[in-house]
C-alpha cells in the first residue's frame, strides 16, 4: 500500500509541477495522467480488498469507505478521462508515424492494464503481484519507445 501511495504522490506532483510551470507538453500530460489513473484505481482496488476482509471479520464499513473502494467506477472514469489527453498527444506527433504507432501500443497496453486491475477469481496473490509488475514493466518499455521515436 505504501508503494502505491508513494507512486501516486510522485505522479500527482509531476502533473501539478507541469501545470504550474505552464510547460505541459501533450505527451507529458498524457503519460502523467495515465500513470495517475492507473495508480488511483490500484489504490482503490487495494481498499476494496481491505473492505472485503473487514466485512468477513464482521465489521461494517461506512459509506465513505465503500465509495473509496469503488474501483470499477474508477476504471470507467479513468478510461473516459484519458481519451482527450491521448488525442492531444497523438496530434502532437502527427508527423512521426513510428512515434504514433508506439503511442497507440502504449495506450492499448494501458487500457489492458487498467481493466486488469482486479484479480482473477482464483488468482493467487503472488501471481496477481507478478502480473501487475509485468504490466508496469511493459508500460515502461513502451514509453521508452515513444520517447525515442518522438525525438
Amino acid at each position: 500500500m505504501l508503494r502505491y501511495l508513494i507512486a501516486f504522490l510522485a505522479a500527482f506532483i509531476q502533473t501539478a509541477v507541469c501545470a504550474e510551470t505552464g510547460a505541459v507538453l501533450p505527451l507529458d500530460s498524457f503519460r502523467s495522467n495515465s500513470q495517475l489513473g492507473l495508480l488511483t484505481c490500484s489504490i482503490q482496488m487495494t481498499i476494496a480488498q481491505d473492505l472485503a476482509k473487514s466485512i468477513e471479520l464482521g465489521l461494517r464499513p461506512t459509506e465513505k469507505d465503500l465509495a473509496n473502494g469503488d474501483y470499477e467506477k474508477c476504471i470507467t472514469t479513468q478510461l473516459a478521462t484519458l481519451v482527450p489527453f491521448y488525442k492531444k498527444a497523438l496530434g502532437s506527433i502527427s508527423k512521426k508515424q513510428r512515434a504514433q504507432s508506439a503511442l497507440k501500443a502504449y495506450y492499448a497496453a494501458w487500457i489492458s492494464s487498467i481493466r486488469g486491475i482486479s484479480p482473477a477469481l482464483h488468482e493467487l496473490k503472488i501471481s496477481y503481484n507478478q502480473r501487475q509488475a509485468q504490466n508496469t514493466q511493459r508500460l515502461e518499455e513502451l514509453w521508452a519507445t515513444i520517447e525515442v521515436e518522438a525525438q
